[in-house]
């Protein structure tokens, strides 16, 4: 994870994979990329974007969401 503009702002990357589910199929790689922002010190939004990097990835998954802490 990079901050930017202050640390308002924040990239980072995923690689994300699982053993063998299914014998004879490669296990599920994704590769992903993501963009944040901070709201407040407490509060983050996000998006991100991955690829499956496998025939038993999703091709191409997309995310938002929201976080904060208690």
């Amino acid at each position: 994870s990079r901050s930017l503009a202050q640390g308002r702002w924040f990239i980072n990357t995923t690689l994300s994979g699982f053993t063998e589910i299914i014998n004879d199929y490669d296990p599920p790689m994704n590769l992903g990329m993501g963009l944040g922002y901070s709201l407040s010190s407490k509060a983050t939004l996000n998006s991100t974007i991955s690829v499956g990097l496998t025939e038993s990835s999703s091709d191409l998954a997309l995310g938002i969401g929201w976080s904060f802490k208690l």
